[in-house]
């Protein structure tokens, strides 16, 4: 469980540019239905449910 609060910042980056970066070079289709913005907002939703 993430406590600190510079951790949960970090991740939240970590995961945003990861996103950023697969949507960059994958070119996938996928991105078009689902932006990289929806899909962090939906990762860490997954995270809270999990007890992350």
């Amino acid at each position: 469980m993430i406590t600190n609060g510079f951790t949960y910042i970090a991740v939240l980056i970590f995961i945003a540019a990861l996103l950023v970066w697969l949507q960059k070079f994958t070119k996938s289709k996928f991105f078009e239905f689902a932006p990289p913005i929806v899909l962090l907002y939906l990762i860490t939703m997954i995270c809270c449910t999990l007890k992350v």
